[in-house]
């Protein structure tokens, strides 16, 4: 998709999805610098010129996250800063997001 920026200038913005669930970042519980559990990873977002963004689904939101703020991927992924617009989640909440995201990545993969 072509969006304008502010500068007039066309930039490019894709999602990527893995397509072996859960992947090296799709559907990883996701923590902030404070070990709040912020959400579960939805999609990587591509846009160009050169940014690369994690997109978080949580409680009522979704926000984008810069690679450059991922401290750390291991079973989870810890964030190097705060989030202060996201709700915790608990590990219910968490198991439910992960349910959602992979029925809509099958949604997109099998139309």
């Amino acid at each position: 998709m072509l969006k304008k920026n502010n500068k007039k200038n066309y930039i490019l913005e894709t999602d990527l999805y893995e397509l072996n669930l859960p992947g090296q970042f799709i559907l990883k519980e996701v923590v902030d610098k404070d070990s709040k559990r912020i959400g579960v990873v939805r999609n990587i977002r591509l846009k160009f010129p050169q940014k690369v963004e994690l997109i978080v689904k949580g409680l009522d939101i979704e926000l984008p996250v810069d690679f450059k703020n991922i401290q750390k991927v291991g079973t989870i992924i810890q964030l190097k800063t705060k989030i202060k617009v996201a709700e915790e989640c608990d590990v219910s909440e968490v198991v439910r997001l992960r349910k959602e995201i992979e029925q809509e990545i099958s949604e997109i993969y099998t139309g």
